[in-house]
């Protein structure tokens, strides 16, 4: 309220048919007296987390702006959250280069947000791996999506289903063009294709798969794809696009998990997500059947939430970075 203390949900009051116009929306109008990260002291969460204050356990964090991105999201800023490994900045290691993991949504990997879903434990597991000599050091770049444009960035192709505009194309030059050469030129990256892998979960693994599907410069060389939003189209065609079998065919390792429940309470979007995942596992095996670049996964117990990817990063590390 005006006084910056609590109110309640709004109920919207019922709307006569003689008020509804057809074929036009019927708008509703309310006023905001006042926010409530007016209030001295308050800590909110910000639409790319760029200003949030993030806690790692281990290792060490970088922040880094950079400018621009796909569809609605073309003239935003934002700050890469970027994770080094113990050691990075000794002596000892001034020559050398690391292998890098990109992924999306990447502003609740290593820590939770105010008012946002839980974290990933990205920085956690990582260090522990690395330790314990299962894992390659490497470094990990936090793409944190661009709020209220994040659909429309990560959308891939237009559809039907979806009224958005997709801006997939633009955000995949983006990628390539700027953000990697940026990562690049502050960080001690490796630029070898085989030491660059990209992910990310829902709409980040999908706008994943089809960064890495239209790779012509065999650029990345590893793909982890944790629950891809794939249910919002059944067209064989529009996942043909995608999934076609030459896209992922050169790939050194494509991880595509899925969870038994993406939709809890949904089961005839559980079982739509499921007919899209073995359609398209089936279709990146039809160019090479016995290769084991890439793999599906559908876990029996999997949901659609943070705690479920984050559980599965520790098995992803290890395949997509194993210690030499």
């Amino acid at each position: 309220d005006a006084e910056l203390g609590d109110i309640g949900n709004r109920v919207l009051e019922p709307v006569s048919a003689d008020r509804v116009t057809p074929g036009q929306p019927t708008v509703y109008e309310f006023t905001i007296p006042a926010f409530a990260d007016q209030r001295d002291g308050a800590v909110t969460f910000g639409q790319d987390g760029a200003s949030l204050p993030v806690e790692v356990s281990a290792g060490t964090l970088r922040r880094l702006e950079i400018a621009g991105g796909g569809g609605d999201a073309a003239g935003s800023i934002r700050e890469l959250l970027v994770w080094l490994p113990e050691g990075y900045f000794d002596e000892a290691n001034a020559d050398r280069r690391y292998p890098v993991l990109y992924l999306h949504d990447g502003q609740n990997l290593f820590d939770t947000m105010p008012g946002g879903p839980e974290e990933w434990g990205a920085d956690e597991t990582a260090a522990r791996l690395i330790e314990e000599g299962k894992v390659e050091p490497l470094i990990i770049v936090g793409i944190p999506h661009a709020g209220a444009a994040r659909l429309s960035e990560y959308l891939p192709l237009p559809t039907p289903e979806l009224d958005v505009a997709a801006g997939g194309e633009a955000y995949r030059r983006f990628f390539y063009s700027q953000l990697v050469p940026r990562v690049d030129r502050a960080f001690r990256t490796s630029t070898r294709s085989a030491d660059r892998g990209i992910g990310g979960a829902s709409m980040g693994g999908l706008i994943s798969l089809y960064i890495a599907s239209r790779d012509f410069n065999a650029q990345i060389g590893k793909v982890l794809a944790e629950s891809p939003t794939l249910s919002f189209s059944e067209d064989p065609s529009y996942w043909q696009i995608l999934f076609e079998p030459t896209s992922f065919a050169w790939r050194q390792r494509v991880l595509l998990n899925m969870g038994r429940f993406e939709v809890d309470a949904d089961a005839a979007e559980n079982e739509a997500n499921q007919r899209v995942q073995t359609a398209a596992f089936e279709l990146s095996q039809a160019a090479q059947p016995a290769s084991p670049g890439f793999r599906y996964v559908l876990d029996e117990d999997g949901r659609h939430n943070e705690a479920t990817w984050g559980s599965r990063f520790e098995q992803a590390l290890i395949e997509l970075f194993p210690a030499e």
